[in-house]
């Protein structure tokens, strides 16, 4: 039946070429694989979707658009208790891989002392993800647009609790001072790359562009953090964003350093690393008080 349906046909026309089965069963077999999705109706929001999608990853269509859609709206768990029993059931399971891969029957020759004195050096063994933050207060939701090192404003009144939505739950992140969104342009990467494995090169390219950014906020004596724990239609509602030419990708983010803290990897008052912080009960810290938000595009 799938086979039949492999351009628009009506279910008068399906019925007809399956007319050795029984009508009702047919017609019962076609609404529950539309109900499913397997199946679109001509001219519905979801058609039009699948025509868009089919159009934009043509180049990339199957292998990278499969891993890609399949991956969106990934529910994670941020809850500490549930999070830490998983983490020592996983231990007593299954014993953690070596932290380092060695090669015994092979030559070693050692290495001189690597330098740790000057500015460099010194960004490089600072940089550290943080999960508390100071409440100095920065305002408004921006674009940035990369032609004209600018901000583009596109809203406001973003809250706490929409940041803890769009990072997968992550009440550590809800109080950061900015927040950077990272999208991609699909057309742009296409147009120079049409082949399946340009896919991977926009995660290299935002990691490459994330650690840039970490590194910076170290040198500046902030507090980054990133995350891919996104919340992807979400995400792409609230600002606009189709998801299909311009999917969003990666999350990072900065806070000025609480005082007296030379790192907080943990919210304050949690005892293991994941864990949450008291939540604010309503949610209703607005960004001009807390978080600016950035939307980056490459």
């Amino acid at each position: 039946m799938l086979h039949f349906f492999d351009t628009w046909r009506t279910m008068a026309q399906c019925c007809a070429s399956l007319g050795d089965y029984d009508l009702a069963s047919v017609a019962a077999v076609v609404r529950q694989f539309t109900e499913l999705a397997f199946l679109l109706r001509k001219g519905s929001r979801e058609a039009k979707r699948d025509a868009q999608v089919e159009k934009i990853w043509r180049p990339w269509l199957p292998a990278a658009g499969y891993l890609h859609f399949s991956l969106r709206d990934t529910i994670y768990e941020a809850n500490e208790a549930v999070l830490l029993r998983k983490m020592r059931r996983r231990t007593l399971e299954q014993r953690p891989p070596s932290p380092a891969e060695h090669y015994p029957k092979a030559r070693s020759m050692a290495l001189p002392a690597p330098r740790a004195d000057g500015e460099f050096p010194r960004v490089l063994l600072e940089r550290r993800t943080w999960r508390r933050f100071s409440s100095k207060p920065v305002s408004l939701a921006d674009h940035y647009a990369a032609d004209r090192h600018g901000l583009e404003a596109l809203k406001r009144g973003v809250t706490t609790r929409q940041i803890r939505r769009y990072l997968g739950q992550q009440k550590w992140f809800q109080t950061a001072a900015a927040v950077m969104l990272m999208t991609a342009v699909l057309p742009r990467m296409q147009w120079k790359y049409n082949d399946t494995g340009a896919y991977r090169t926009l995660f290299v390219d935002a990691g490459h562009l994330c650690q840039t950014f970490c590194l910076v906020a170290t040198w500046l004596g902030l507090a980054p953090f990133c995350t891919q724990a996104l919340a992807d239609s979400i995400i792409e509602k609230d600002f606009g964003i189709d998801g299909t030419s311009e999917p969003v990708l990666y999350a990072a983010g900065v806070g000025a350093r609480p005082a007296g803290t030379p790192w907080a990897p943990e919210p304050k008052g949690s005892r293991w690393i994941v864990s949450a912080r008291p939540s604010d009960p309503l949610g209703r810290h607005t960004l001009g008080r807390h978080t600016r938000l950035g939307i980056g595009k490459f």
